[in-house]
């Protein structure tokens, strides 16, 4: 792979001034794989989003693996999640003080039986206050109304900030069936980017009730039987910055799949909407109609391949983001484009920053993104720490990607090297479901 530094050095005007950084190729870090197929409404945060859900589906340390069983239950017990919550809280309450992280609901076209792997690791206690520790979870089918809001399972996540220990509740046809606490120093975390539910949030019915008005209710017209439910409910620090408090529905005609990758199934029809879980309102824009299922999709990271990274400070005095592609005076990561295919475009992918600490993403609070052709005109760029969405410059977001290409990340005013960064590539559309990262 050619060294990307004869661009960087060009002696002309406006030219990048190279930091004493060295330049590194580009390597793909153990990024967290997706739990489960993309929401097409969720811009750029699916990395967070990931490694918050594998927590909400029993506490990161517990692997659920896709299986299948049956459970003569019907789902008769359905309720919402402030009944569930409540139920929680008192399962909770005897083993000291918890805050609600996070609550996902469930309302499954089949009964499905998911095998817990409970084994405990050096330095991380596992523990279960209803009997011995599980070795599945059974989760009932659901036979009610799907516009309700209610689920016939929740996973409730709780967490301790002082110790950082975590407690998993299941509630299954209302009553809790499953607590399990994660305790010990290999398996705590006392600086998670989840923050705490307010008990204020509105009710699943209540956010249902928007969700429905918003499409829901025409998606399970048109789709009478073999619809499954998920209702999740997270609060999220991205970069320090908390972007509200949100409710996420997702319909789907798609068997549910708690492994990864999931398997292949025939092609089946989504909807997925989010809603405001202060005010109730539908998240403008968030309402869309999808696929799932099918065949696996193209993988961004064989469609795109990125060469060797640079450090650079932004030439002049005066450039901007979208005339350059790197603000004059900050620091700012680029990555050449080697090798493309599939016909891959800027619009193909979502972009951002992140770190980790322990199993928690974060989002760099970067000043935006660019991609610049071979001559360094910027082809497209955004601005802000989440690229879910390329202004025009040159090009557009349905512009080809080709080799001699390059990628920017405005990291700001502030030295990043060392801070063990990278650059996070989610695919989108034809790309969905797949994900690379590359350190900066």
């Amino acid at each position: 792979m050619k060294p990307f530094a004869a661009l960087l050095i060009r002696k002309k005007e406006g030219a990048p001034v190279p930091v004493s950084a060295p330049e590194r190729p580009a390597v793909s870090p153990p990024l967290p794989p997706p739990w489960r197929p993309r929401r097409p409404w969720e811009p750029g945060l699916t990395v967070a989003v990931a490694a918050i859900a594998v927590v909400l589906l029993l506490l990161l340390s517990l692997a659920l693996m896709g299986g299948s069983g049956s459970n003569p239950r019907g789902g008769s017990g359905a309720v919402p999640y402030a009944s569930a919550r409540i139920t929680g809280a008192q399962a909770s309450a005897p083993h000291g003080t918890w805050d609600l992280a996070g609550g996902f609901g469930l309302d499954l076209a089949n009964a499905t039986t998911l095998p817990l792997n409970l084994t405990p690791a050096a330095n991380c206690t596992v523990t279960s206050y209803l009997g011995p520790l599980p070795s599945s979870l059974s989760i009932p089918s659901f036979t009610g109304n799907l516009a309700s809001g209610v689920a016939s399972e929740w996973l409730l996540e709780y967490r301790q900030p002082s110790t950082g220990y975590e407690l998993a509740v299941a509630v299954t046809d209302g009553a809790v069936n499953l607590a399990v606490e994660i305790s010990g120093s290999a398996c705590s975390d006392t600086n998670s980017t989840v923050a705490e539910l307010p008990s204020t949030v509105v009710d699943s019915p209540t956010a249902a009730s928007a969700v429905a008005a918003g499409g829901g209710a025409a998606f399970l017209q048109a789709h009478s039987k073999g619809v499954s439910l998920e209702m999740i409910l997270f609060s999220v620090i991205l970069g320090g910055v908390n972007p509200g408090l949100n409710w996420i529905f997702a319909y789907s005609t798609c068997p549910i799949s708690f492994g990864y990758p999931p398997p292949t199934e025939p092609l089946g029809s989504s909807f997925s909407a989010a809603v405001n879980a202060s005010t109730g309102d539908l998240v403008p824009h968030s309402a869309m109609n999808g696929t799932c299922g099918g065949p696996p999709p193209l993988a961004i990271g064989s469609a795109l391949q990125l060469g060797f990274v640079t450090l650079t400070l932004g030439a002049g005095t005066g450039g901007t983001l979208a005339s350059q592609g790197c603000t004059s005076g900050d620091y700012c990561y680029s990555l050449p484009i080697t090798n493309t295919s599939d016909n891959v475009t800027p619009g193909d992918f979502e972009t951002q920053v992140l770190g980790f600490n322990g199993s928690n993403a974060t989002v760099f609070p970067a000043v935006g993104f660019a991609i610049l052709n071979a001559t360094g005109q910027v082809v497209v760029y955004s601005e802000g720490s989440i690229e879910d969405q390329w202004t025009s410059g040159i090009g557009n977001s349905s512009t080809l990607l080709t080799s001699g290409m390059m990628i920017t990340a405005d990291m700001g005013t502030a030295n990043p090297a060392g801070g063990n960064w990278f650059l996070s590539l989610t695919g989108t559309g034809r790309f969905a479901g797949s994900e690379l990262g590359y350190g900066l």
